[in-house]
């Protein structure tokens, strides 16, 4: 029976309760008042008040009725009154909230659960069978309780469909309640799309406004530039994030400290429950048993509410630093100096560094709760075991020792393993955007090689890192497997020596004590390496973002006022006295350089190769600071176009408009008409909506200039500074555009524009108000054109009278799905546990390994869970049997800590490297493989997202996933044996729970999957645009497009959270599920025990909580384990898939076997060739030329005419049909990668280097010649002594095994000479590799695509000088495409050497230059 303190006490609470919402609800009232209608005219409006004035109305008639049969117990009726009014309150709260709010009332809710709270206790609770009988009616409690619970439904409903338009897009999440909010209701339309459809990016919810990355950036900008930079330390950026991100930080705290006191609260329950069941008698109290199951229910629920809610908020907290780190780093990247942008170590900070540093919150909140929880598991050890509580300690001590020997070795060891996954990816960046030149070079096999070893020096370092964590889980696992054992053991001996034996409560309390001492222990022991590791991606972040800035000491002067802009004449530029000294060589670059640009004026500058002219125009651009001096300029937003045209990926349209929203068609059209686009966009597939790929890969070199001239005609600058945008275009075509943009009725000149020219070619310095000519870094000559062009030499391309003539426009290429929703299709529709796939993986992993595993795993789980069985045995045996129990419990520890040590060792240490090595091995060989389409096809970021995210899966997910699935499948079934075992009546809620996990776990999946694929292909487009904006840093500068290029990395990275942030909420709402269920299990199994006392026993009861708490923990695991394992699993998936279906470039027919020392004359047939990059977009029709050995054939043509595809014919880069033949040797049916490599030595229009690479692996990839050979290569084009100047004393070996970035930089003409000498280095490698038993030597044709395109006139001279030495003397056969013929006709060879003409695809003329001459004219 209750007391009647217990009766007052409840009456109170609900007296106060019901006060309380009084007043908080007339607050809200007062502060709704104001708000606007946020919802549409909808049912709930009238449903809600009429259900609330319905509880009003039974709550009145209970007062009326209790009042009328004079009752006297004031506060009772206080207690009905304030309910009462708190009704009718609420009636007025509901229409105010449902108006006004987004989202259902929190204050409603929460009332109305503590309500129906008190209803229930008042329904259930024995001690209240009096009040129920004589005192208030049962049918107005139920009727007042089936009201609130009404109420609650309808408050309960989210109101997203009847917002108003302009509340529309809000996130779910925000519109929902708190009980949507606690059970993740608000998923419930994503899983149950994601179950029976694919998901795309619009099906996401959207993030909430404190999620959102711009207010992020804002926030983390502040706060990382007001910070103190007199104390920096490595712990600077870390205080910056935590002052940014304080709040949500702190916002975990409340729920941790809850999980827990909740999880301390465990071991009481199981100690009260065993004592309870134990002490039964018929006389004993009924509220005794109804208050444990109450306590059952609060400490279960409560701490799988504090569970998900705590790991929600750590989950936003994770995501908000991604996302603030994320914005510091682009922004970094956006202001670092051009010579530090380097783009893998910028890839390799936003992935690998940045995904480390994201878990530093939560490592912060598990370090103080689980040290906070360990010091209640030592007070909870003391009160059950007494003096033998320090015991356990003596193995933390052991165990820390180790731990501590850990952290002191393993950040090296994880420096060196992220280094040298920096150094693979930065070279696989670089490699991966120039596919078309090493294809080209045939250094494939060579490049695969290099990376198969910085590969195998990366797995190395991954060796080094797993050793470290298997001796850390060897120590780990000591703790939690002996310390309950000893504990256990030594109890129960010094028990026996004192004549008593060990008792249910103290064992089965005491080993659920042990895991709240073992587990904190343990936990705090692995944040401790956990935290080094993570000091190291901060302190690698963090040193990114202190390098020296980018610094514009330029002056801005604003236009002068007086002259309108098309008039006025005034200095746009002005050098005063600049002078710029190299930080590193300390190499004077430019010396005391006085410069005026005046508006409307044309300044060109030449010089020989690094005289300064690119230099000098940094300097303009504000990328240079000078040493001394001063730059003054009108405007520092300056319209720029480099040699190499930066072109992000993107359609031709949206590149031309830069960064604009709304296209101006009519400028758009002119600068395509000023650039000579018009032509171009007629062939094109899809015209202006064609997409050029990454790095423009889809288009020519003279098409990649034009529409980066476009791009700047179209942006309308006041300043233009060009540095040599014309060197790949075609005479005519570059007269015309020159014509159109510099001429003196040309864009630049109508516009007032002042225009600094960095040319190497003198034909058009008749356009130029003023010459400019470079040497050493000093105005060597300087005036007009009329003054300098008896000195200066005049480089002139080959031009022509060619009809203006529109081809048919291109079959537009249907196009296919993407490779997001060919993944998403994949993934929605693989099967779960799909053979195949496992199959795939585990031979990758080796059988012998995975045997091993699985066999460590099913010893573990054995001598894990058998002793909860042997302990009960134990306790409810004879005392005689005791000395077996104890051995058998021992060994038992003994067989769970060697087997576990077992199953980490053959993953981390066999199955983890193994398999990365073989997958990584099968990817590369799949991608340098394919054909040259396939990269113009896809994105770079996309193939870089193999190599870097789904191999980082590989190597660090998978392998943890197949190990915690492996353990956790054996330990669910050995707790499942033995719990059925011990409570057999759990047998008929095993199928129901059995389905309900399947189910869920079905629909969890295949939704999870989906999220995974929409996570990578968004993550994807965010490094991409990394990428781009690394390599076009200077460009996006000086057009001033920095805040453009910001917003679009806002936009990129706030798709990038979408699905990410959805995948951690999904993986929440499946926790909480699984949770729930097993606390359903847990409170039955006490509620029975309660309802029948005296049919269990305490072992029983002690054995099953202590495995259910286990078995808890064991099916959240192996479920989302079990999930992790699937979603990793697309990454094998797709790495499958990329060797499945990535066509492959060489056929089966390409068999035909060449003769040793082939080819020994390089002499050539090209007979009704037709070729192009796919079966939809033909560019060669019925090309026939005859290549003499030893022949000189120079290729000319209209840009885009189809020069450079004849030389891909010839490499085998694209499929080609008719006669192709070198030397006899039909090169369609010979193996591709053979023609390339011993058929052709090509120098391409761009040169190709690796900065991370050596000098002597650039020079020689397949190291074949010797260092003299190299050295003396370096000589011939005059640039060894510029790579040997750091020491005059070097020998040259460590030259040419100096990283090429370390040594000193190259101009874009210096690394084409380095070009040439690669190209003579291959000559020599071939002689020395060829098996031709004649005196004959391998006489590959030379092939040089517009390869001199960026040299000054001296510099081409002298590169054809040593070519002719090298090559054409030596009877070598020549096929070169240029446009500047004056060098090469400097040294013709009338009756040898021809030229071929090249006309849409067609080449209707080979002759002598006079008859190309004459026919072109003729036209």
């Amino acid at each position: 029976m209750a007391s009647h303190g217990d009766e007052s006490l409840f009456l109170s609470l609900a007296s106060a309760t019901s006060l309380a919402f009084i007043l908080l609800g007339s607050y809200r009232l007062w502060a709704l008042r104001h708000e606007k209608i946020k919802v549409e005219p909808n049912w709930l409006v009238v449903i809600k008040p009429l259900v609330a004035l319905l509880l009003s109305a039974i709550l009145l008639s209970d007062l009326v009725l209790a009042l009328s049969q004079g009752r006297t117990n004031w506060l009772d009726i206080a207690s009905r009154s304030a309910a009462l009014v708190a009704s009718v309150g609420l009636v007025g709260l509901s229409i105010a909230e449902h108006k006004r709010s987004i989202r259902p009332s929190n204050l409603i809710v929460l009332y109305l659960l503590l309500s129906i709270v008190f209803d229930t206790f008042a329904l259930t609770y024995p001690g209240f069978a009096n009040v129920r009988s004589g005192g208030r009616s049962h049918a107005f409690l139920v009727a007042e309780a089936a009201s609130r619970v009404a109420i609650l439904v309808l408050e309960s409903q989210e109101k997203t469909r009847i917002l108003r338009s302009e509340y529309s897009n809000m996130s779910p999440e925000e519109a929902a309640g708190l009980i949507g909010s606690m059970l993740f209701w608000w998923l419930n339309g994503l899983l149950s799309r994601g179950n029976r459809s694919i998901l795309r990016g619009s099906h996401l919810p959207p993030l909430d406004t404190e999620l959102e990355a711009e207010g992020l950036r804002r926030k983390i900008l502040k706060t990382w530039e007001n910070r103190s930079t007199k104390s920096e330390s490595i712990l600077t950026l870390l205080n910056v994030l935590l002052r940014c991100l304080a709040r949500p930080f702190f916002a975990a705290t409340l729920p941790r400290l809850g999980l827990v006191i909740f999880r301390c609260s465990q071991p009481i329950l199981i100690e009260q429950a065993v004592r309870f069941v134990q002490g039964y008698t018929k006389g004993d109290d009924a509220s005794e048993g109804y208050w444990l199951v109450v306590a059952a229910a609060f400490v279960y629920l409560g701490q799988t509410f504090s569970h998900a809610r705590y790991f929600h908020l750590t989950n936003r907290l994770e995501l908000m630093t991604r996302a603030s780190l994320t914005t510091l780093i682009y922004n970094k990247a956006l202001n670092i100096g051009s010579h530090a942008a380097e783009t893998g170590k910028v890839i390799t900070i936003i992935s690998t560094d940045v995904d480390g540093a994201v878990e530093a919150g939560r490592m912060v909140h598990e370090a103080w709760a689980k040290l906070f929880e360990l010091v209640l598991g030592v007070v909870l050890l003391v009160r059950q075991v007494k003096w033998l509580a320090p015991l356990p300690f003596i193995i933390i001590v052991f165990c820390s020792q180790v731990s501590r020997y850990v952290a002191q070795n393993i950040r090296v060891r994880q420096k060196g393993w992220n280094m040298a996954t920096q150094r693979r990816i930065s070279v696989l960046s670089s490699i991966l955007g120039s596919m078309k030149s090493v294809k080209a070079l045939g250094v494939s096999g060579a490049i695969m090689s290099y990376i198969d070893q910085l590969r195998e020096d990366e797995i190395k370092a991954s060796k080094n890192v797993r050793f470290m964590n298997a001796v850390y889980n060897a120590s780990a696992n000591a703790l939690g497997i002996f310390a309950p054992v000893a504990t256990i053991v030594v109890y129960a001996a010094v028990a026996r020596l004192q004549g008593s034996q060990l008792n249910v409560s103290t064992a089965f309390t005491t080993v659920a004590i042990l895991a709240l001492v073992t587990e904190p222990a343990n936990m705090i022991m692995t944040i401790v390496p956990n935290a080094v590791a993570t000091s190291a991606n901060f302190e690698r972040i963090q040193a990114y973002l202190l390098e020296p800035p980018r610094t514009d000491e330029r002056r801005v002067t604003s236009p002068s006022s007086d002259a309108p802009r098309a008039h006025s004449t005034d200095a746009a530029v002005r050098l005063d006295g600049v002078t710029v000294v190299s930080p590193t060589t300390k190499d004077t670059l430019l010396h005391n350089v006085n410069l005026v640009l005046l508006r409307g004026s044309v300044t060109t500058c030449s010089g020989p190769v690094g005289s300064g002219k690119s230099t000098l125009a940094k300097v303009i651009l504000g990328e240079i600071s000078p040493s001394e001096g001063a730059v003054t300029v009108s405007s520092a937003s300056i319209g720029y176009c480099d040699q190499q045209a930066w072109l992000p990926t993107g359609k031709v349209k949206q590149i031309v408009g830069g960064f604009s929203t709304a296209i101006d068609e009519e400028r758009y059209n002119a600068a395509i008409r000023a650039c000579c686009l018009e032509h171009d966009l007629a062939g094109f597939p899809e015209g202006d909506e064609t997409v050029v790929g990454s790095r423009g890969i889809n288009l020519s070199g003279g098409q990649r200039q034009r529409l980066a001239l476009a791009r700047l005609v179209y942006s309308l600058h006041d300043i233009v500074v060009l540095d040599d945008p014309f060197s790949a275009l075609d005479g005519n075509t570059e007269n015309t555009v020159v014509d159109n943009l510099l001429g003196p009725n040309g864009w630049f000149k109508k516009n007032n524009t002042a225009v600094f020219l960095v040319t190497n070619s003198a034909q058009h310095f008749h356009v130029a108000d003023e010459i400019l000519v470079l040497d050493k870094g000093r105005i060597a000559t300087r005036g007009s054109w009329d003054e300098l062009k008896s000195s200066v030499s005049e480089l002139t391309k080959f031009t022509f009278a060619q009809a203006e003539k529109r081809p048919e426009p291109a079959a537009k290429i249907v196009k296919g799905k993407s490779q997001s929703t060919a993944d998403a299709e994949e993934d929605l529709y693989r099967k779960t546990g799909d053979f195949s796939l496992y199959s795939y993986y585990l031979k990758s992993a080796g059988a012998s390994n995975v045997f091993l595993l699985n066999i460590c795993s099913a010893s573990y789980s054995f001598g894990m869970f058998f002793p909860q069985y042997l302990l009960k045995w134990w306790t409810e045996g004879p005392p005689d049997k005791s000395s077996y129990y104890m051995a058998g419990y021992i060994a038992l520890a003994v067989l769970a800590w060697v087997a576990t040590n077992g199953s980490t060792w053959s993953t981390n240490i066999r199955i983890a490297p193994r398999s990365g090595a073989l997958l990584h091995k099968s990817l590369l060989r799949t991608i340098f493989g394919a054909p040259l389409l396939f990269f113009t096809s896809t994105d770079v970021g996309v193939i870089l997202n193999r190599f870097s995210q789904d191999i980082s899966y590989v190597d660090r997910q998978l392998p943890f996933a197949l190990i915690t699935v492996s353990t956790q499948i054996f330990k669910m079934l050995f707790q499942l044996v033995l719990i059925l075992n011990i409570q057999r009546w759990l047998t008929v809620c095993l199928p129901i729970c059995a389905v309900a996990v399947y189910l869920i776990q079905r629909i969890y999946l295949r939704t999870s999957r989906q999220l995974r694929v929409l996570e990578l292909e968004y993550q994807s487009s965010l490094y991409q645009w990394f990428l781009e904006t690394a390599e076009g840093v200077v460009t996006i500068r000086s057009f001033g497009w920095s805040p453009a290029a910001e917003e679009k990395n806002i936009e990129a990275l706030n798709w990038a959270l979408r699905p990410r942030y959805t995948l951690m909420c999904v993986q929440r709402w499946l926790s909480l599920v699984l949770n729930l269920i097993v606390n359903g299990i847990a409170i039955g199994l006490i509620v029975l025990a309660v309802r029948w006392r005296g049919t269990t026993t305490g072992g029983d009861i002690g054995a099953a909580l202590n495995l259910i708490l286990a078995a808890n923990a064991t099916l959240v695991r192996l479920v989302e384990s079990w999930a992790s394992l699937e979603v990793s699993l697309g990454a094998i998936a797709r790495l499958r898939n990329v060797e499945r279906f990535t066509p492959k470039e060489d056929q089966p027919e390409e068999d035909l076997v060449t003769y040793a020392g082939w080819p020994t004359k390089g002499e050539a047939q090209v007979a009704h060739l037709d070729a192009g990059y796919s079966p939809e977009h033909q560019i060669l029709h019925d090309v026939n030329i005859d290549i003499k050995a030893g022949q000189r054939l120079v290729i000319c043509g209209r840009t885009g005419s189809g020069k450079s595809t004849i030389v891909a014919a010839l490499l085998r880069l694209i499929d080609s049909t008719g006669v192709l033949k070198v030397d006899g040797q039909d090169l369609l049916r010979t193996p591709r990668s053979v023609v390339r490599q011993k058929c052709f030595i090509t120098i391409t229009q761009e040169p190709f280097l690796i900065p991370q690479a050596t000098l002597r692996f650039n020079l020689d990839p397949h190291s074949v010649v010797s260092d003299q050979v190299l050295e003396e290569a370096l000589q011939k084009v005059a640039i060894w002594p510029l790579l040997s100047s750091k020491s005059s004393d070097t020998a040259a070996a460590d030259v040419l095994n100096s990283e090429l970035s370390a040594l000193p930089a190259l101009s874009a003409g210096q690394s084409q000479l380095l070009a040439v000498a690669r190209a003579i280095v291959r000559k020599h490698a071939l002689a020395a590799e060829s098996d031709y038993p004649g005196d004959d030597v391998p006489r590959p044709i030379l092939l040089l695509d517009e390869a001199t395109s960026s040299l000054d006139s001296e510099t081409e001279d002298f590169i054809y000088g040593v070519l002719d030495r090298e090559f054409v003397r030596e009877g070598y056969t020549a096929v070169i495409v240029a446009h500047r013929l004056a060098v090469v006709l400097g040294r013709w060879r009338p009756e040898r050497d021809r030229v071929a003409w090249v006309e849409d695809g067609r080449v209707p003329k080979v002759g002598s230059y006079e008859e190309v001459i004459e026919l072109v004219s003729r036209k």
